[in-house]
């Protein structure tokens, strides 16, 4: 007997057949992967418990650290109290007080001789450059005077002369920067080393302040320079007593009374006082 070939609503049924038992090997897979990750993650959790179990049980006790802190404060306060002993302790004897005398005094400070008729050596002065200090003359203070002389009550022939020398002396320091200037050159000047100064010695060539640097006017020398300078043009305004006088105080390098235009000054002095000039 021969089986009937299949029809149409068996192939239907037969496909439906096998669309569900793929659907439910599906649901099974599913299931079974989350069945393994829930299992995955408790083994992790597991593992992690059993790791902070571990290290929970490497680390000592608290109360052993407590144990520990209260010893140290132990040690601190016995420290403190034996401190507080050596204090209590010393010897509160009164001590010397500088308001009190000293037992002995020190010796006296030597004062200098000023009747005696040698200079005595000036004494060193460590730092200091020589040139830059003036140490009184023994003999002047015998005589009651001042290193520097006092200044007159009012303007004399002497004090004019004084005032115009320096003002040239003053002028003859600054540097002729413009027109007229005096003679030079670009280049600057030689340096000679000592043998050349000595052999320029011998033959009467020797340029003094060659070697030597130019100390310039400070901003008082200056003013001083331009109240001085003005005075002859001003109340010697006839004849040629102002040039004159200029050529006197520009080739003098100190007052000399027997050599001074006094007649010049003494109109200048006069002047001066005439207008109630403070002298400086």
């Amino acid at each position: 007997m021969t089986k009937a070939p299949p029809t149409a609503d068996d192939e239907l049924k037969r496909t439906a057949r096998e669309a569900r038992r793929a659907e439910i090997r599906l649901e099974k897979a599913a299931k079974a992967k989350r069945k393994a990750a829930k299992e995955a993650k408790r083994k992790a959790r597991a593992a992690a418990m059993e790791r902070h179990a571990a290290i929970m049980a490497a680390q000592p006790h608290p109360q052993a650290h407590w144990d520990e802190e209260r010893e140290a404060e132990a040690r601190r306060i016995k420290k403190l109290k034996r401190q507080l002993e050596r204090r209590t302790s010393k010897d509160k004897s009164p001590r010397w007080s500088i308001a009190e005398k000293p037992i002995k005094l020190p010796d006296p400070i030597q004062q200098p001789d000023l009747d005696s008729e040698e200079d005595p050596a000036p004494p060193p002065r460590p730092g200091l450059i020589p040139g830059t200090y003036r140490v009184v003359d023994a003999a002047r203070l015998r005589g009651g005077l001042l290193d520097r002389p006092r200044l007159p009550a009012q303007w004399t022939a002497r004090r004019v002369g004084e005032r115009l020398i320096e003002a040239h002396a003053v002028l003859r320091r600054l540097p002729m920067n413009v027109c007229p200037k005096e003679f030079g050159a670009a280049w600057p000047s030689y340096r000679y080393e000592a043998g050349e100064l000595a052999h320029q010695a011998g033959n009467q060539t020797l340029s003094i302040g060659r070697n030597v640097i130019a100390r310039t006017a400070t901003a008082d020398e200056i003013a001083r320079m331009n109240e001085a300078l003005p005075w002859p043009m001003q109340f010697l305004s006839g004849g040629s007593g102002a040039e004159t006088l200029n050529w006197w105080a520009s080739h003098t390098e100190e007052y000399e009374h027997e050599k001074a235009p006094l007649g010049l000054l003494q109109v200048i002095a006069d002047m001066l006082n005439a207008a109630k000039e403070a002298v400086r």
